[in-house]
Order: C-alpha cells, then structure tokens, then sequence
C-alpha cells in the first residue's frame, strides 16, 4: 500500500506530538518503570499492527463490524486467560471477583457496553476510511 506526502506527514506529526509529550513528562516526574516501558511499547507496536490487519481481514473476508469484534475479542481472551494460568492469578481473581460482585461484574459489564460501542465506531471507520484515517 503507498501513501501520499498527507498521509506521511501527519503520521510524522502525530509521532512527534508523542516523542516531545513523553520527554516534557520525563521532565516533570523522570519515574520510569523498565518494564511499563516495556509493556506500552509492545501495546503501541501491537496497535499499530491490529488496525491493519482489522482492514485487511474485512476487506479479504468481506466480514462485519460484529464478526470482527468477537474475534478480535475470543483471541484476546485466550491469551490473557493463558497468561492468568501461567501466573497462577486465576483463582485470586475469580476469589476476588466474588467477594464484590458490583464493583467487579457490575461495573465491567458497563465497561464492555461502552468498549464494543466504542470499538464498533474505530471498526466502521477502518471499513469507509481506512486503518491510516481512523488511528489519525
């Protein structure tokens, strides 16, 4: 896929924005956690890719916003279910979870309706514009 001078050069803005964010904050509170780091820049690479492949697989599969969103989903909770196994935080978490129904069920049910509405708008912006419109 190419992309136009527009196309690049508010990629590059957006890059900066972030690059001159992160060291103004590295200024202010210089705390930085190895593996924080770590982790949100392997969530940003992981990002940069899904909304690719969400494209790809829509436009190769011809699928919908809702096919795209349970599969994105089951595969994710297959990895983080394998990494609560490994762990061994499954049972705490289950323990915890029903020790405060409300403020675990309760409130991750609402967290979900809000994530798959939210989720279903990037989608149909990925299906009219394009992975590159819609991460801008």
């Amino acid at each position: 896929k190419r992309y136009n001078l527009t196309d690049v050069s508010a990629a590059l803005c957006m890059s900066l924005g972030l690059i001159w964010f992160t060291l103004a904050d590295s200024k202010v509170a210089p705390n930085f956690n190895v593996t924080g780091v770590m982790l949100i820049s392997l969530a940003l690479c992981a990002d940069a890719v899904i909304g690719n492949v969400q494209e790809k697989a829509m436009k190769l599969h011809n699928g919908s916003n809702s096919e795209m969103v349970l599969y994105s989903y089951s595969i994710g909770f297959i990895y983080i279910l394998g990494g609560l196994l490994c762990v061994g935080g499954l049972g705490p978490a289950v323990a915890f979870c029903s020790e405060h129904p409300v403020k675990t069920y309760g409130y991750a049910f609402f967290f979900s309706l809000t994530g798959y509405f939210g989720i279903s708008f990037v989608l149909a912006l990925i299906k009219l514009f394009g992975a590159l419109v819609a991460v801008t």
